[in-house]
C-alpha cells in the first residue's frame, strides 16, 4: 500500500470514537502562587483578581494529570536516581508506537532528536534550515514563537495569510505559491493542526504544500505538537508521511506536552529521517551546550503513551462539550460574533470584530470588568480576535461567560 492509500484523499466521516471517562475533569486545580505561568500573567493583566476564577489563555490545563502518570512517577521516584539521564530504549519505543497506532506513521528510533520544548525545537530548525537573511514562509495568523523564532534567528518572515471568510479558515495556494518562489526562501514553517485557527488540514491540502515544497525545494518545518487533539470527523496526517520526498526535507517538532499536559516536564522531540538536515538541526542544539531533556521526562512520556490513553479519550471529550456550550452561549448572547469551527487543539478563534469595539476597549471590559483572561488576537497578528482555551472544567467556563455577557451588556 502507498502512502497515499494510507489516508482519506480529504477530510470525511471517520468512525466514530465511544468515549465514556471516569476520570475527574471537573474540579479546577487553584494554581495561584504556584509558579504557574499562565496564572502569574493572569494577575498582571487583571490586578486584584477575585479567587476562583481561572485564566483562559496560555494553552495547558488547570487539571491534574493523569492518574496513571502520577502513579507511575511516584512508583519510579521510589528508585530512581535524579542524576544526568538519557533516554532509554522504551522512551523511544513509546514514541514510535504512539505514531504507528495514532497516527499510522511508521519511524525509526533514529529519527529521533531530543529537546526542552517545541519552541526550542523552532529556534534550532529555523537556524538549521535557512541562513541568515533567508525568507521562512509562515501561514498567519500564526503562534507567536513561530515569528520569534525567525526574527530573532536574523531571517525574514514571508506571511502567506489564511483565507478566513466564514471562520473556517482556508489555503490561498496561489499565495503559497508566490511565497516559496522567492529565491531566499529556503523554509516553510507549517502548523499543523494550526494553532490558532484550530484547522486540521486534510490530505489534499498537506500533498499541494508537499508539491510546492518539493517545486521549491523548501524545507519544512511542521510543529505537530497538536496531533492528539483532533476531534471526530477528522483525522490528522503527519505532513513527513505525505510522501517519500515529504519526508526526506520535514523536521517534525511534537511532544506529549499539549496532550497529557506535561509542558512542566521540559521533554520533547523533533522527528527528521533525512540525516544530513537531522545532524544539522542538532548541531544548533548543541550549539546552545544542549546536552539533556529533564530525568522524569523520559518515564513521564512512556506512561503517558502506554497507560495514559483512556484519559486522553476524556479529555477530548470534555473540549467537545466545552465547544458546544460556548457556541451555544454565543449563537444566543453575541449573534455576529464568529467561531471558528474546532477540527483540532482545544482552541477556540473567535471573531469580536462584528461587536464594533475597539481593540483597547474589548481587551480592557474582558481583563479588567469581565476578568476573562483569553489570549488576546494581536499576539498573533490579528486584533479583534480572542482565542479561547476550551481546557478548564465546563462550570468555570459557563461562569466565565456570563461574566463576559454581563459586561457587554447581553
Amino acid at each position: 500500500m502507498g502512502v497515499a492509500d494510507m489516508f482519506d484523499d480529504d477530510q470525511k466521516e471517520v468512525s466514530p470514537v465511544t468515549r465514556t471517562s471516569t476520570y475527574d475533569f471537573e474540579t479546577l486545580v487553584d494554581r495561584t502562587d504556584t509558579g504557574s505561568a499562565k496564572w502569574e500573567l493572569m494577575r498582571e493583566r487583571g490586578g486584584d483578581v477575585p479567587a476562583g476564577i481561572a485564566p483562559f489563555s496560555t494553552a495547558d490545563l488547570d487539571f491534574l494529570p493523569a492518574p496513571e502518570i502520577t502513579r507511575g512517577l511516584q512508583k519510579h521516584l521510589e528508585g530512581a536516581v535524579l542524576g544526568y539521564t538519557g533516554p532509554t530504549p522504551a522512551f523511544f519505543s513509546a514514541i514510535q508506537m504512539w505514531q504507528a497506532v495514532r497516527h499510522r506513521w511508521a519511524i525509526d528510533t533514529s529519527w529521533i532528536s531530543l529537546m526542552p520544548g517545541v519552541v526550542t525545537g523552532l529556534f534550532a530548525a529555523v537556524r538549521a534550515a535557512s541562513e541568515q537573511g533567508d525568507g521562512v514562509a509562515l501561514l498567519t495568523p500564526a503562534y507567536p514563537p513561530m515569528v520569534d523564532s525567525i526574527e530573532k534567528t536574523g531571517r525574514r518572515v514571508v506571511r502567506v495569510p489564511l483565507d478566513g471568510e466564514g471562520g473556517r479558515y482556508r489555503l490561498d495556494f496561489a499565495a503559497l505559491a508566490e511565497a516559496l518562489e522567492g529565491d531566499d526562501v529556503s523554509a516553510l514553517m507549517l502548523c499543523s493542526p494550526h494553532n490558532p485557527t484550530g484547522r486540521v488540514w486534510t490530505y489534499t491540502e498537506l500533498e499541494e504544500i508537499a508539491h510546492l515544497a518539493r517545486a521549491n525545494d523548501v524545507t519544512v518545518i511542521a510543529d505537530e505538537i497538536h496531533a492528539d487533539i483532533v476531534h471526530e470527523g477528522f483525522e490528522h496526517i503527519p505532513f513527513a508521511a505525505i510522501s517519500e520526498d515529504a519526508t526526506s526535507r520535514t523536521i517534525t517538532l511534537s511532544s506529549a506536552s499539549k496532550s497529557f499536559n506535561l509542558a512542566g516536564i521540559q521533554t520533547s522531540w523533533a522527528i527528521t529521517e533525512n540525516a544530513e538536515l537531522r545532524t544539522a538541526y542538532e548541531r544548533e542544539l548543541e550549539a546552545w551546550g544542549f546536552h539533556f531533556v529533564n530525568c522524569l521526562g523520559y518515564p513521564a512520556t512512556e506512561l503517558a503513551y502506554t497507560k495514559a490513553g483512556e484519559w486522553l479519550e476524556g479529555l477530548l471529550e470534555l473540549i467537545a462539550r466545552n465547544d458546544r456550550v460556548s457556541r451555544e452561549f454565543f449563537a444566543q448572547h453575541f449573534p455576529g460574533v464568529v467561531i471558528s469551527p474546532l477540527e483540532g487543539t482545544y482552541l477556540q478563534w473567535i471573531d469580536f470584530r462584528p461587536l464594533g469595539i475597539d481593540e483597547s476597549e474589548l481587551t480592557r471590559l474582558h481583563d479588567e470588568e469581565a476578568h476573562v483572561f483569553f489570549e488576546h488576537g494581536r499576539s498573533f497578528g490579528a486584533p479583534g480576535f480572542e482565542r479561547l482555551n476550551l481546557g478548564t472544567p465546563t462550570r468555570v467556563l459557563e461562569e466565565a461567560l456570563a461574566r463576559l455577557a454581563k459586561v457587554h451588556g447581553r
